[in-house]
Parts: structure tokens; sequence; C-alpha cells
């Protein structure tokens, strides 16, 4: 059954007044991501943990490169051709494909691995930025950059405006941002 055409725009102009009074009470808010990974706790102590699992593996890696160079030393002692030398040869060459397989595999599960965290990471961000507005007038969070941010004073209002043509946002006012309100969140005891 069709409305009458009356009926669909009083629905409509219903529904606009709706939403343009939500939009004056509503505020947008920003935040630094990257702030945020580097002052959230939990988040820095898995870094650290996958940090120290590297460490470990270069210090074996750089053990077994010289065990290799061990073995390629003792093969210049050798006398080409005979039985010792060729065994040590094939040795030399078997360990220095292992070698190369071993490190080339340990870097595609670092890689991982720190992809892994990065992207765990950001899904509980998202999360806690989630609830935080769920009871806020925040109707959109927009990311940004402190770092590559230049402070300007227009008539003292305080604007931050974004050099770098790529940002999400171009410039905001200080108080809508709600960076040190999230790591506070993320870092509360009995996250962790």
């Amino acid at each position: 059954m069709l409305e009458s055409k009356e009926n669909r725009f009083s629905l409509f102009a219903e529904t606009e007044k709706d939403n343009s009074a939500n939009a004056k009470n509503s505020a947008v808010a920003v935040i630094n991501l990257r702030d945020v990974l580097d002052h959230y706790r939990d988040f820095a102590k898995r870094k650290d943990d996958l940090e120290s699992e590297i460490a470990c593996a270069e210090i074996t890696y750089k053990h077994d490169k010289s065990a290799v160079a061990k073995l390629e030393e003792d093969l210049k002692k050798l006398i080409p051709g005979t039985s010792a030398h060729a065994r040590l040869k094939a040795k030399l060459w078997r360990q220095n494909i292992e070698l190369s397989a071993t490190l080339a595999e340990q870097r595609k599960r670092f890689l991982r691995a720190e992809t892994q965290l990065q992207f765990d990471a950001y899904k509980e961000i998202v999360a806690e930025i989630n609830e935080y507005i769920t009871g806020a007038d925040i109707v959109a969070v927009f990311r940004t950059h402190d770092r590559d941010v230049i402070e300007e004073q227009h008539g003292g209002c305080g604007f931050f405006i974004k050099p770098i043509l790529n940002n999400s946002l171009v410039a905001y006012k200080k108080h809508i941002d709600i960076t040190k309100e999230i790591v506070q969140r993320l870092n509360q005891v009995g996250r962790e």
C-alpha cells in the first residue's frame, strides 16, 4: 500500500527535525591513536614481550651465523677434492640454506605477530572509544596526529592547524580531544 504524498513528506520532515535536534546537541571528538598506543600499558607490555622474543631470535641467529663462519674457516684448512673437504662443504651448504630459511621464516612470523599486536590493540581502543561515547553526546571521533600539529592562535580560540593534507581532520578545538580519557580508561587497574 502506498502512502499519500503528504504523509511521506510529513514523515520525512519529522525525521529531519529529529536529526537536526540531535545534531545540535551532539559533538565530535578527536583522538591521537599514536599517543594512545604510546601510553597504553598493556600494549606496551605485549610489544616489549615481542621485542624480547625478537632479541632472543637475533642472538640465536648470530650464534648460528658464527658457527657457519667457523665451518667456513675449517673448510679453508682442508685440501680441496678430499672427502673431508666435500663433506664439510656439503654440511656448510646445508647450514647456510637452513639459516637463510630460518631467518626468512622468523622475519615473516615476527612481522605477522607485530601486525596482529597492533590490530588487536586498535580493536581494543575502538571498543573503548565506543563504550566511552555511548553515554556522551559524541556522534563521531576522528583520528589526529599530534606530532604533525602546529598550534595557531586565531583570536585566542586555540585552533590546531594540520599541515598534512591526508589527515582525516584538518582543524579542531583542543577541548574535543579525548585521547587522555581513553588512555586512562585503557590503563585502569583491573583491565590488565
